[in-house]
């Protein structure tokens, strides 16, 4: 792995490439996404699975406990921080060369996105070891969160949505009712984002298809009817 790595205090770094993925471990892993590998991690996998030491990456996803599908029907976790929080690769069917990062944090509970692909994702994880220790991982971890969680950018009401000359996002709305936030992040910079957890661990998320365009509203209890509750006390 790459040498003269040190941390902020000076102390060198040492980072251990893991083992390839063997032939039917890699048919095993295909099998387990609705959609195709990027053939920039297929290339990755190749040479190793993992890296001990950054960021606890696992590119099979093995190693990481998270489930987005609400947002990320395909997403494949890749690194995490060791407490809660997780970098994604957003598989889609178009995403058969490359696949963007995108970071999943708990608190506060947002979707930021990180880096267009796997490559550049790593080189910046890797300049949190290279004098001066600047890191667009550690932008979005540490600073960038705070700014989508509590200023909401590019935020979209469903009723603003609905009259959008976008085609994609005027449809998305039309699906959705006016207690729902649109966020189109299908043209973004590094930090930009969703609140998903806005209005708490309850709060209710969309998202159109395929598209990155992505909505949430706040929970909401489902209706009672009349007829089902008298037909409940009676028994």
């Amino acid at each position: 792995m790459a040498a003269g790595l040190v941390d902020e205090d000076g102390d060198e770094v040492h980072l251990t490439l893991q083992p390839a993925l063997t032939e039917p471990e890699l048919t095993a892993l295909r099998a387990e996404y609705p959609v195709p590998l990027p053939a920039e991690l297929v290339d990755l996998l190749s040479v190793t699975r993992g890296v001990d030491g950054l960021l606890d990456l696992d590119f099979t996803g093995a190693a990481h406990s998270v489930e987005p599908a609400e947002l990320m029907p395909a997403g494949l976790p890749v690194a995490a921080d060791g407490f809660g929080n997780f970098w994604l690769l957003d598989l889609t069917p178009d995403t058969t060369d490359v696949a963007p990062v995108f970071f999943l944090g708990h608190d506060p509970a947002v979707l930021l996105y990180q880096a267009p692909d796997l490559a550049t994702f790593v080189d910046e994880a890797l300049r949190k070891f290279e004098p001066p220790h600047a890191s667009l991982v550690d932008d979005v971890h540490d600073d960038r969160l705070q700014h989508v969680w509590q200023r909401r950018p590019g935020a979209i009401a469903q009723v603003d949505a609905l009259s959008s000359t976008d085609v994609a996002l005027r449809d998305f709305a039309q699906t959705l009712d006016d207690a729902w936030t649109l966020v189109d992040l299908r043209q973004r910079q590094v930090g930009t984002g969703i609140a998903w957890g806005r209005y708490g661990p309850r709060t209710r998320l969309a998202r159109h298809g395929w598209e990155r365009i992505f909505a949430y509203a706040p929970h909401q209890e489902p209706r009672r009817s009349w007829r089902r509750l008298g037909r409940r006390e009676r028994l």
